[in-house]
């Protein structure tokens, strides 16, 4: 059985992975720009130890959707139904919690300039700077 716990934190040290090294590229939904899980990133290793990790973090009450990258941030849900805002950079920085005020396992989704959220009974229209 999947220790959910650490499956959180290897799906976010991929997300940052990927995302870190994508050159600009921007994985705004599921499974990156195109929808098939493929970056154009070529520095990623292989194989890879704790010292090619810029850094990892447990992050809090876990979760099971994947994070997204918009304009160097990183927006995740974790199961509680908060939005964690992190800074895509060589040093962990959590920026923000934003409490969705009900539980969620979904990934973010970014198109036109907005985030949508999908909690377990609504659905989100965040407007902002996402371009």
């Amino acid at each position: 059985m999947i220790n959910r716990t650490k499956g959180w934190g290897l799906c976010l040290l991929l997300g940052i992975s990927l995302t870190c090294s994508a050159q600009g590229q921007e994985w705004t939904r599921f499974r990156g720009p195109n929808g098939q899980g493929i970056s154009d990133a070529r520095t990623i290793p292989v194989k890879w130890t704790e010292k090619d990790y810029n850094w990892k973090v447990k992050l809090p009450a876990g979760g099971h959707g994947s994070p997204v990258w918009v304009n160097g941030l990183l927006y995740c849900i974790n199961r509680q139904g908060e939005i964690l805002v992190l800074k895509a950079a060589p040093a962990y920085e959590l920026l923000a919690v934003n409490p969705l005020g009900e539980k969620s396992q979904a990934t973010p989704a970014v198109a036109g300039g907005k985030m949508y959220l999908r909690t377990y009974s609504h659905l989100i229209s965040i407007r902002g700077r996402m371009q």
